[in-house]
């Protein structure tokens, strides 16, 4: 009875070790703490990487790790100007911020944030922009939040979804402009070589008529 019990008194012992690992070079004990001397903290994090030791394992105390506030939150466009049923080109921001959600901001006085134009969406886990817009929708701006525990980082875009036919009309009326133009151009380059035949026959009469009155006399 009593080597049973010294048996398991042991074994109860030996369990509660964590023995070395990679990251922890060390035995130790339940309990037991292990600040890394050279292993760092994620990016955009401050403070010291620690481990414990619970039950036979060596694990990281995760919150030792403080996150900063995230800052410089940006799009490669910030001005999209969409067509409807048109897939648009999903785009990613990129921010210097550490476990950020993504949200649209609500304005001074608004209970709820402005809507995405139908169809367009946001992720919350990394803040891209994509989908297909399916209603039109005039140019309206929005400001973009990446939010973690510490604070907030914000982004301004906007958004305008037209139609291709109000696209082909600009093009058509950018045609019609520019085959008026060639044409006003073409009239007046006419009518001054027209003018300039003129005046070079005129000349040469007037000339002629000289001539032949020297002629006579």
């Amino acid at each position: 009875m009593r080597f049973s019990v010294l048996a398991l008194c042991i074994l109860a012992i030996v369990a509660s070790q964590c023995s070395p690992t990679a990251d922890v070079p060390v035995q130790g004990q339940e309990n037991d703490i292990y600040e890394h001397p050279t292993k760092k903290c994620p990016d955009y994090t401050e403070g010291k990487v620690v481990y414990r030791c619970r039950s036979g394992q060596w694990n990281q105390i995760t919150d030792r790790c403080k996150p900063l506030e995230p800052k410089d939150l940006s799009y490669a466009s910030t001005d999209f100007e969409l067509l409807i049923n048109q897939p648009m080109v999903s785009v990613t921001p990129s921010v210097k911020g550490y476990q950020c959600k993504f949200l649209i901001k609500k304005p001074a006085g608004e209970i709820t944030p402005p809507a995405l134009p139908a169809g367009i969406s946001l992720s919350s886990t990394d803040g891209t922009i994509s989908g297909t817009p399916t209603e039109l929708k005039e140019k309206f701006t929005y400001t973009i939040i990446a939010r973690n525990d510490v604070g907030d980082a914000e982004a301004v875009i906007s958004i305008l979804v037209t139609s291709e036919k109000g696209n082909t009309v600009m093009w058509v009326i950018i045609i019609v402009l520019a085959v008026l133009i060639l044409a006003v151009i073409g009239l007046c380059l006419f009518f001054r070589i027209r003018g300039t035949g003129r005046n070079t026959h005129k000349a040469r009469a007037l000339k002629a008529t000289a001539a032949s009155k020297t002629n006579r006399v």
